[in-house]
């Protein structure tokens, strides 16, 4: 039965057939040596593998302490949250409800918004963006499928964050130039993206998240606004007692559309794994922007193969995580996305044998709601040694204040995770929720097979202290 489920699975990702097969063997000879167990022990024999790296990644000694993390792991009706540690350094304790700063992982939510108002005929990819907002002066024939397939590097008069008031970060996105027609993951892309949505339809950033995609899932805790009942539950920020987002331009410009979103893990889940199955969320034909390579050239004249045609989602790439953030072994019809606060997502959608699976899964861990004294030692002692190498200093935090549109001083702190959270830390733990979700999808492969009329919901919660 394992060949016949990999034989569609190895086609496809011909470049992964040895561990594919290595996956499966493994999930065959669990089910073999378990023929007593229920499904659900049988489902938590499979995510193993990810359970063991989650225990070696939250043993890990980074060099300023993480709080907490949660992995999320979704198969049609099975749901896997793996969860330690606490929201904050002062021990506050991570939970499902917790709120996570996604920081650019918002940039998805952005396009979602920009394809509907497509759909609904308020714009076209070749409408030009000067022509809805006349603000942007300098962006020449800058078009809305640019802005979506990130296809242009921009430079403004200054930094946006580097300024007194709201209304001074405002004024200096407009003055955004073009410096090159070429495939750049930048954030001033979906900053346009959420001008724009604004501008033409005259509603906010914040109403346009509800009405296209809060509404319709049914999303309990995905915000802009931290409401007053949900304040206690926000982490992934250096802002946390002032209920604001870690990324200091979404802080001073009020939400950017590149950054700046509150969301649980399940309301991710949901979010990530409806994206590639339901219509009312994306249109078919704007989802396989998600999954499909990009077209675009970047700055050096090559394919941008491990980006989708939705320029801020990485998609499968043969040399896997060495290049994306998707293992190679994982289901062709897939995509990744990620934030700077060190979070990311990941959905897909495949059948077998007319079965169908759809899912998505999460890490999510919040360096940002570390002390904010040790991760400034942190800088300090990091910055004396490359300077004794030769080497540039590195900015960990931030410290700054600015006059909002109410006309309020506000002190605002950042701290920059990636500094001591490593991309590649996350390697293994990557590779293991991939195995591990192929595993539960073959698990009910097998139980569909022997029972066709066999469904069971999982929604498994396992704390590790």
């Amino acid at each position: 039965m394992a060949t016949k489920f990999s034989s569609q699975l190895i086609q496809e990702r011909f470049y992964a057939k040895e561990e594919i097969e290595t996956i499966l063997s493994e999930a065959t000879e669990t089910i073999r040596r378990n023929g007593d167990k229920s499904f659900l022990e049988l489902t938590n024999l499979m995510v193993e593998d990810a359970l063991i790296e989650f225990k070696k990644l939250n043993n890990k000694g980074y060099s300023v302490p993480v709080p907490g993390m949660i992995v999320g792991l979704n198969v049609n009706d099975s749901n896997i949250k793996i969860i330690t540690g606490n929201q904050d350094c002062y021990g506050k304790e991570l939970t499902e409800d917790s709120l996570f700063d996604i920081a650019s992982m918002t940039k998805l939510y952005t396009g979602v918004i920009s394809y509907h108002l497509m759909a609904e005929g308020y714009y076209n990819l070749d409408t030009k963006v000067i022509d809805i907002c006349p603000e942007f002066t300098n962006v020449g024939d800058l078009t809305i499928a640019d802005l979506m397939k990130f296809h242009a590097s921009y430079q403004t008069d200054g930094r946006i964050d580097a300024v007194q008031t709201t209304t001074e970060a405002k004024e200096r996105l407009y003055t955004i130039v073009i410096k090159g027609k070429n495939y750049e993951y930048n954030d001033f892309h979906t900053m346009i993206l959420k001008e724009v949505a604004e501008k033409i339809t005259g509603k906010t950033y914040e109403q346009l998240l509800v009405q296209y995609i809060i509404k319709p899932l049914d999303l309990k805790n995905t915000y802009v606004t931290i409401p007053d009942n949900k304040k206690y539950w926000i982490t992934g920020t250096a802002n946390q007692k002032i209920y604001l987002p870690n990324d200091s331009k979404a802080v001073i410009l009020g939400s950017g559309g590149h950054a700046g979103i509150f969301v649980s893990n399940d309301d991710i889940i949901q979010f990530s794994k409806n994206l590639l199955t339901n219509s009312v969320l994306l249109n078919s034909k704007y989802a396989k922007n998600l999954v499909v390579h990009s077209d675009c050239l970047d700055a050096k004249g090559n394919l941008v193969l491990h980006r989708g045609m939705y320029g801020s989602t990485y998609v499968n790439h043969s040399l896997g995580l060495d290049k994306t953030f998707l293992d190679k072994t994982f289901f062709s019809n897939a995509f990744a996305y990620q934030g700077s606060t060190r979070t990311q997502g990941v959905a897909f959608h495949y059948s077998v044998d007319n079965q169908n699976f759809s899912g998505a899964a999460t890490i999510l861990q919040n360096p940002a709601s570390t002390d904010f004294e040790l991760a400034k030692n942190f800088q300090e002692e990091t910055n004396i040694r490359r300077l004794e190498e030769g080497k540039p200093p590195i900015q960990v935090v931030k410290e700054y204040s600015f006059i909002n549109d109410s006309n309020q001083k506000v002190d605002a702190k950042l701290i920059d995770g990636r500094t001591f959270v490593s991309v590649g830390s996350l390697d293994r733990l990557n590779k293991a929720i991939a195995s591990s979700l192929l595993k539960i999808s073959f698990l009910s492969y097998v139980s569909t097979h022997y029972e066709p009329n066999y469904s069971e919901t999982i929604d498994q919660k396992i704390r590790i202290r």
